[in-house]
Parts: structure tokens; sequence; C-alpha cells
């Protein structure tokens, strides 16, 4: 796959976007902030940011 930075940081700003107009409260924020993760752990895993 040819995947780069930008397309994990499109992902993850639609992901926020389509939580933030279809909830809100605890859930829609744990739902946010594993989309982070995942793709934090996707970037790393493919050696796209640095644990630095």
């Amino acid at each position: 796959m040819n995947l780069e930075r930008g397309h994990f940081e499109q992902w993850l700003r639609l992901f926020v976007e389509t939580v933030d107009e279809h909830f809100v409260g605890l859930k829609a924020n744990e739902a946010k902030e594993r989309a982070y993760r995942i793709a934090r752990n996707f970037m790393i895993n493919l050696q796209l940011l640095s644990l630095e």
C-alpha cells in the first residue's frame, strides 16, 4: 500500500467530523480518542511517525 501520513490525517478528520455531527457525550469522546490511537499506531507501524 502506498499510504502516507496525509491519508491518516484525512481519515481522522472525517471520522471526527462525522462523530461530532451525530453524537455527543462520553461515548463520542471515547470513539474519537480511540480513532486517534488507531491512526497513531498505524503511522508508527508504517514508519510515518516516530516515537520521539
